[in-house]
């Protein structure tokens, strides 16, 4: 009987794949897999199954790591007589020896947790100053935005009055020497992003 669980950097294909590597070192005769069973979204509903069918057929429930399995429910196979329990990452491990190794691998979970919300605090806390100065700098850039906009009107104006296009405006633009400020020929929706602001001005 075998079992694997979502862990904690502990994916299901990692777990199966240490078990299937640990089968693979037994005759074959010695053993028979008589189901396999998976959570896979975080709930216990296979793991209360595979139990229960480790009992009735008095059977070995194999996972690759107590991390697998949550705490009562490793206590439970524990105290169990009924149900052998065997990981493959510790073979030679009998299950008074894993409950242990659970004890200290949750011990390890949880200061990770804790790790993972200190840094989270950290990046939230340099994220705020990130924010505070892209605000700062997005609002420069408007107002550099802005100046240029105004500057061109006497140009650009005129020429949207006599029914020129965003492209023939931009053409002329260009050609009269006037660049974008990364120094390149204008385009038609630059133009309309000029006018856009002259117009917002205005209003």
């Amino acid at each position: 009987m075998t079992y694997a669980a979502a862990a904690l950097a502990d994916s299901v294909a990692l777990q199966q794949q240490d078990i299937a590597d640990y089968l693979a070192t037994l005759e074959a005769r010695s053993y028979k897999v008589l189901a396999d069973f998976v959570d896979a979204d975080g709930g216990v509903i296979a793991l209360a199954q595979a139990i229960e069918r480790a009992r009735k057929d008095k059977a070995t429930l194999l996972v690759a790591g107590v991390e697998s399995l949550p705490a009562d429910a490793l206590s439970e196979v524990v105290d169990d007589p009924r149900v052998e329990l065997l990981a493959a990452r510790m073979p030679d491990s009998d299950k008074y020896q894993l409950l242990v190794y659970a004890a200290v691998a949750q011990q390890e979970r949880a200061q990770v947790r804790q790790n993972i919300k200190e840094a989270l605090a950290q990046s939230q806390k340099k994220l705020g100053g990130l924010r505070e100065a892209t605000r700062r700098r997005n609002e420069a850039l408007k107002k550099e935005a802005r100046i240029r906009a105004q500057g061109l009107a006497e140009i650009i104006l005129p020429l949207r009055e006599q029914g020129y296009s965003l492209r023939a405006i931009a053409a002329a633009l260009t050609e009269a020497g006037h660049l974008t400020p990364q120094g390149r020929p204008w385009q038609a929706v630059q133009i309309k992003r000029l006018f856009d602001r002259l117009d917002a001005a205005q209003g």
